[in-house]
């Protein structure tokens, strides 16, 4: 299973990855992965923030998460995935992809904005959509893991 938290920076992709990922480590019978996009960045030393860069990380992202996947792994990533052809890419394997879209109240500065993807594609096919203006990352836990129904695998 890999699952997708994506949306613009500052959305809350990283913080309620990390609590999904604490969460998986203490009920999950599989190993469970956790893919940062800033981390994967700074590890790949790819900076370059245009269309193409971005694209060419995340299909690189995309590819670790499949064979991390492969070995039966759980995958947990936290990435903007602003560009459609990249969401496909990641769902081409026919692996079990999850999607969640974080958004929030843009008239919140949470610092970052400067990194937002001004050609960001809209999703037309998610599973669960949360503003994280609106819930407290303990609510958008547990709105994750009842939404796909997660429990102990």
């Amino acid at each position: 299973m890999i699952i997708v938290f994506f949306g613009q920076p500052t959305s809350g992709k990283t913080t309620l990855c990390k609590q999904l990922f604490l969460w998986f480590k203490k009920n999950a019978k599989n190993k469970v992965h956790y893919m940062d996009g800033d981390k994967f960045r700074n590890i790949f030393s790819n900076k370059d923030y245009s269309k193409e860069g971005r694209i060419k990380n995340l299909n690189l992202a995309s590819n670790i998460a499949h064979y991390q996947q492969s070995l039966n792994d759980i995958v947990l990533m936290a990435f903007v995935y602003p560009y459609e052809e990249c969401r496909k890419y990641l769902e081409q394997y026919g692996d079990e992809v999850l999607w969640i879209y974080l958004n929030y109240d843009v008239k919140e500065e949470r610092g970052r904005e400067s990194f937002h993807v001004i050609d960001f594609e809209e999703p037309s096919n998610v599973q669960l959509e949360i503003n994280t203006s609106e819930i407290s990352e303990k609510d958008a836990l547990n709105k994750i893991i009842e939404t796909f129904k997660i429990y102990e695998n």
